[in-house]
């Protein structure tokens, strides 16, 4: 079941692309009504792209069986990873003026909450995620849709410790002590994923350039089998 946080995020997410798409279907409209000579083609060809994007993350409750705490047995856990905005950066060269190609990572803090046995838990953990994508742009104007398809990971850490804590330690040879520091091991998967996207991208002008698309991603996670993170995105990024 869809959670009305979820729900919320998914809406407000929405809204920011078709404000995205009033704005640039709107700028074209007003160009033209004021006798402006529209540009037919795009200069995309051969150039690469540097991009910033927001990409609003939802993700279902999926569940792992066989979870073993130790000192307190093997359960099955449910996770449930909040509504959230990952950050990201994108790496892009145009093949064509259709054809492009984009390497990605993305990173967020979202909150969570879960169950193991009849034991609930919540916090906040991180997340990244990193895709090799294709785009293809249906237009060679500068106002096109698109639509793209890639694959990648997913890394997701609870930050919930596991297992006993480790403890190195080494000589300082310059000061003439030994120094010990503690690390633990924590809760974490990272699950291969697949995505389809469709959007409409606007080359404001040689440079500067704005995306906004939804995105399905897949990963196969627990007995959850394979699980759909709908996700919006807007991208802004600069050609040169």
């Amino acid at each position: 079941m869809i959670s009305p946080r979820t729900i919320r995020g998914t809406r407000r997410a929405a809204w920011l692309v078709t404000s995205f798409l009033a704005l640039a279907l709107g700028d074209v409209a007003s160009a033209q009504k004021a006798g402006a000579t529209p540009v037919r083609t795009s200069d995309r060809s051969e150039r690469r792209e540097f991009s910033l994007f927001l990409r609003q993350f939802t993700a279902p409750e999926f569940t792992k069986p066989d979870v073993t705490l130790p000192g307190f047995g093997t359960n099955t856990g449910k996770l449930q990873i909040e509504n959230t905005t990952l950050l990201g950066v994108q790496f892009g060269y145009n093949i064509r003026e259709q054809v492009s190609l984009n390497l990605e990572f993305a990173y967020g803090r979202p909150d969570f909450k879960g169950s193991w046995g009849s034991k609930t838990f919540s916090g906040n953990g991180t997340i990244f995620t990193g895709d090799i994508n294709v785009e293809y742009n249906l237009l060679k104007k500068p106002l096109t849709p698109f639509a793209g398809a890639g694959v990648g990971f997913m890394y997701f850490d609870s930050q919930i410790r596991k297992g006993s804590p480790e403890v190195y330690c080494w000589y300082d040879y310059w000061w003439g002590y030994y120094n010990c520091t503690t690390t633990q091991d924590t809760r974490d998967t990272t699950e291969f994923t697949y995505n389809l996207a469709g959007g409409i991208r606007w080359d404001m002008n040689e440079t500067l350039f704005m995306k906004a698309s939804y995105r399905a991603m897949w990963a196969n996670i627990g007995s959850s089998g394979t699980t759909l993170f709908p996700q919006f995105v807007v991208t802004f990024g600069w050609m040169w």
